[in-house]
């Protein structure tokens, strides 16, 4: 029974390194630009779409994997910059309901066109020979998806990425000055407009590298944009709307919740997801490392 659950906890990492790209995104475009991005989801599934087409055409080119993991990234940033120059950049200002009209909207239309395009069957992505099989410890007691551990290694080094960016570039330092002092950064002569697709295109590359991720570990269907949405908020409401060492905890908690439920009650399972959000909003309602507001 140990054995099972230290399986099932290294799974559970494995997890929070899929959940932990899609909860940085939208953190990212919480913190810097105030969006509750509910078309996240459907970019994360769109990417993982895009990961599948280019898996399908370079099947026997060598590191197709690969390359269909950067185009689906790549490519989930393309729309992302889409929907930001024409949606979202004329109600930056605007409402709150406004805003959430709009994304939903959104929401629809990119779900129906990928339905056109994909169908509403179970689509897989290969993955390399190597990263197919296992690693066994403790005398093959203790057993580990290596695929798993490139999950865990991806999200480390996308974090890692991130954090560069953000604190070692003048890009990052720009973002910075957009998020604390929006009318500041304009005045200074930033090109706010550009900041901010910037931003929001990040943040979607990452739910598109996700998308990729998950579509090698399991598949990718219609209503999985849905559920990723949900899953990705509510490790931001654990962790703290707009906190990256939040979404890094936050992605952690569920993704080891997750697998440690199918332990105790399957049937259960998101419900115990729900309880500890349920439970850090009671004890701390702006997060474990958000800030309270006014």
């Amino acid at each position: 029974m140990v054995d099972l659950i230290i399986t099932q906890i290294l799974t559970g990492i494995g997890a929070a390194g899929i959940l932990l790209l899609m909860a940085l995104g939208l953190s990212l475009v919480f913190g810097v630009l105030h969006i509750l991005d509910f078309v996240h989801g459907s970019i994360f599934l769109f990417g993982g779409y895009i990961g599948y087409t280019f898996s399908i055409l370079l099947a026997r080119v060598e590191g197709g994997f690969w390359l269909s993991l950067v185009a689906g990234g790549l490519m989930a940033a393309a729309l992302g910059t889409l929907i930001e120059i024409l949606f979202l950049r004329r109600v930056y200002d605007r409402q709150l309901l406004l805003q959430f009209l709009i994304l939903f909207g959104v929401v629809y239309i990119v779900s129906d066109v990928m339905k056109i395009f994909w169908g509403t069957g179970y689509l897989s992505i290969s993955r390399p020979d190597f990263l197919s099989d296992s690693m066994s410890y403790a005398g093959g007691r203790v057993v580990v998806a290596r695929y798993n551990i490139f999950v865990i290694v991806l999200g480390a080094a996308t974090i890692a990425l991130l954090w560069l960016l953000m604190n070692r570039t003048r890009f990052g330092l720009q973002v910075r000055a957009l998020h604390q002092q929006k009318e500041m950064a304009a005045l200074l002569g930033m090109n706010t407009p550009m900041l901010r697709t910037s931003v929001f295109a990040i943040g979607s590359g990452m739910a598109g590298l996700a998308g990729v991720a998950i579509g090698g570990l399991g598949s990718l269907s219609p209503g999985m944009d849905v559920e990723a949405v949900i899953l990705a908020f509510s490790i931001v409401t654990i962790g703290g709307l707009g906190s990256v060492k939040g979404a890094i905890v936050g992605a952690l908690i569920v993704g080891l919740v997750q697998c440690l439920g199918l332990l105790i009650l399957p049937q259960l399972n998101i419900t115990f997801i729900y309880l500890v959000m349920a439970v850090v909003l009671v004890v701390r309602p702006w997060g474990l490392f958000g800030r309270a507001t006014a």
